[in-house]
């Protein structure tokens, strides 16, 4: 997600060489978190009075997929009468069809 401010978070008020500064303080997304909300961003706030900076992750708005609530998947009876129905449910089912992380697609086979 990258950051905005000072390049470390923490250091140990050490003078001269015996100053240490690092940056342990992090935010993390997944690409399809990120791609869902916009202008995402990361902030080291700067402060006076203490050895740690603190972050601010500020989350922009979600991206709509679409702003109707989605109905579920209903199978109609017509459909297999359609000539390709056969086909269509055989290349479906060939396909593990599973979404998500790969510990999510890990632990749902395993299921």
């Amino acid at each position: 997600m990258g950051f905005n401010g000072y390049e470390f978070t923490w250091n140990n008020n050490g003078d001269g060489n015996a100053n240490v500064q690092e940056r342990l303080d992090r935010a993390f997304s997944t690409p399809s978190w990120s791609n869902r909300l916009s202008s995402n961003q990361v902030t080291h706030i700067p402060v006076l009075m203490s050895d740690h900076l603190p972050i601010f992750v500020e989350v922009g708005h979600q991206i709509a997929m679409s702003q109707r609530r989605r109905r579920p998947h209903r199978f109609e009876k017509k459909w297999v009468v359609h000539p390709e129905c056969e086909e269509v449910i055989r290349l479906l089912w060939s396909h593990d069809g599973i979404n998500g992380s790969p510990m999510y697609c890990l632990k749902t086979q395993e299921m």
